[in-house]
């Protein structure tokens, strides 16, 4: 890290509550860290005081890491300012696949903090959750399309459709001020809560990119992580969604604790009741991060705490290591057959999902970008995706 510059190093995130002083430990260099929201703190620290003056924060005093008592005040939420896209180099981000695997002038919008809900894989800062209006969020999105030329807007609230009124008043003021813009929901939409009116009204706006959680179609395991997702109603709008002209993602894992190969086989089943695939191969191995209640969970169930915190350090894509309910064999057999009947190695939904991907904006030179990712080999022409080399 200190190659190129001696600047002072500030980490921020999740991380940071997780580890503490864990973290620099294993980041010798680091020399702040901020916990919880950084705008106040980062502020603070570039106008000139000490960091033993801010509330909150870690830093590295010789060979010591000291914490600071108090905490950073939230911000009212709207008051907060947009990122500064004056800063960036915006052509620079277009030449890279963006959330969405595709090369736009990209605006990435997170318009909520926080969740009402407790998954226990996932980490919170706090409880609750904090939104932006609808004015607030139109106004960034209003500013970038007029003074950047952004058109395309990627919003990665964990659950964008929490509020539905505000979903709803953010699209009638796109509408009504005429924007000729595409939306992605690149994260996790609340399935059970969105309805066949959110979804028109969506796509009305401009949405062309639907992405929804499910995790697991045993109750089971919904009880257990405490999603407590209705999957009837999850099955039905997914299904709509996928009957409009939209990309559809279904968010999958396996190797929660407890689970068995009959429970992991109940949601790839689930999977096979939907009129398609998910767009993108969402089906991923659980990984367990610092922080999150699922570990504890995971330990009761009889799991080594050592080999589950490796985890933590894999891609999702990367080998399952096997849990006390389910085999590595097993997890390997899972993946197989979900590849098989929905992703990479089903050669009908790859073509598919080309057609839709086209249907959308997309570029056949975006597609051969995205599909060697997700293939993890060079796609030199869209030819070799699509079903006897056709267009």
């Amino acid at each position: 890290m200190r190659t190129n510059s001696d600047a002072t190093l500030i980490a921020g995130g999740p991380i940071v509550k997780a580890y503490k002083q864990r973290l620099f430990t294993e980041v010798p260099e680091l020399e702040i860290a901020v916990q919880g929201e950084g705008e106040q703190g980062l502020v603070e620290l570039l106008s000139g005081a000490s960091p033993s003056a801010v509330a909150g924060i870690l830093y590295r005093d010789g060979d010591q890491v000291v914490e600071n008592a108090g905490s950073l005040q939230n911000a009212e939420i709207d008051s907060l300012p947009f990122p500064a896209y004056d800063l960036i180099d915006i052509d620079q981000y277009q030449s890279q696949l963006s959330y969405a695997y595709n090369h736009r002038r990209q605006g990435v919008l997170l318009t909520s903090r926080g969740c009402v809900y407790s998954c226990t894989y996932c980490f919170s800062h706090w409880k609750g959750i904090r939104l932006r209006s609808a004015a607030n969020i139109f106004e960034e999105i209003a500013a970038l399309y007029d003074r950047h030329g952004i058109r395309d807007f990627y919003i990665v609230d964990d659950i964008f459709n929490v509020d539905v009124k505000r979903s709803l008043d953010l699209f009638d003021l796109i509408q009504a001020a005429g924007l000729k813009l595409r939306i992605y929901f690149v994260n996790g939409l609340r399935a059970d809560i969105a309805s066949e009116k959110f979804v028109d009204r969506a796509m009305e706006a401009g949405a062309v990119w639907f992405t929804y959680a499910v995790e697991s179609a045993t109750e089971e395991i919904q009880r257990l992580v405490r999603k407590h997702l209705n999957l009837e109603k999850a099955r039905q709008i997914i299904a709509y969604t996928q009957r409009q002209n939209v990309a559809v993602n279904i968010s999958t894992m396996y190797g929660f604790p407890t689970e068995t190969r009959e429970m992991a086989q109940r949601t790839l089943d689930w999977l096979g009741e939907l009129p398609k695939p998910s767009l993108l191969p969402y089906h991923f191995c659980l990984r367990f991060f610092p922080g999150c209640e699922i570990n504890q969970q995971a330990i009761d169930a009889g799991w080594d705490a050592e080999r589950m915190g490796l985890t933590s350090r894999f891609s999702y894509n990367d080998m399952a290591m096997g849990t006390p309910t389910l085999s590595k064999h097993e997890m390997n057999e899972i993946q197989i057959e979900y590849h098989r009947r929905f992703g990479m190695s089903n050669a009908s939904a790859v073509d598919a999902a080309v057609r839709t991907l086209r249907s959308i904006g997309y570029e056949d030179t975006e597609i051969v970008h995205m599909y060697s990712v997700l293939k993890r080999k060079v796609i030199r022409d869209v030819s070799e995706l699509t079903q006897a080399g056709g267009y």
